[in-house]
């Protein structure tokens, strides 16, 4: 089960965008059930040949686990319910690819992305944890006209308490 909803206010710069959801989750004799609201601001710098975003944004997440056994539901030991997440996120993405008329996909650049998360006490979290990820996408022309070789690499480093550490 999952419902959510999104809204972004982009008559201004930056963007600005809150979003929210509820998901139940069935994990063997577990339920998790997750809610989360995110507030973010976007702000896109275009270029003739380039478009750079910055992102920054606060998640608040709180994940509480139900035990089942024997068709009871019980609350699971406390090392496990509930765990709340606040966090600072920030981004940065440069994209440098075109997209032509009757394009199934970007065609000729790159497209490169950072991301970190800070989840702190200071917020309100159950513990301290970072998180790093980078991605880059490649796009190659293969000769003739709309054939395109598409590369992905990514990676990314998590640390930190595992109770509200990322995977």
């Amino acid at each position: 089960f999952e419902t959510g909803g999104y809204y972004a206010y982009d008559r201004w710069r930056p963007t600005l965008a809150v979003s929210g959801s509820i998901r139940s989750s069935l994990w063997g004799d577990f339920t998790l059930h997750e809610r989360a609201m995110s507030l973010a601001g976007f702000l896109p710098v275009r270029h003739v040949r380039d478009t750079q975003t910055f992102l920054s944004g606060m998640t608040f997440e709180r994940n509480r686990f139900e035990c089942r056994s024997d068709n009871v539901i019980r609350a699971c030991g406390s090392d496990m319910n509930p765990t709340s997440r606040n966090a600072l996120r920030f981004g940065w993405v440069l994209a440098t690819t075109k997209f032509y008329n009757y394009s199934v996909s970007d065609e000729q650049g790159i497209i490169a992305s950072l991301s970190s998360e800070h989840v702190r006490r200071a917020l309100g979290a159950d513990g301290n944890a970072d998180r790093l990820t980078a991605e880059l996408r490649v796009f190659a022309r293969l000769g003739s006209r709309h054939s395109i070789l598409a590369v992905r690499a990514g990676t990314g480093a998590a640390t930190g308490d595992e109770r509200v550490r990322r995977p």
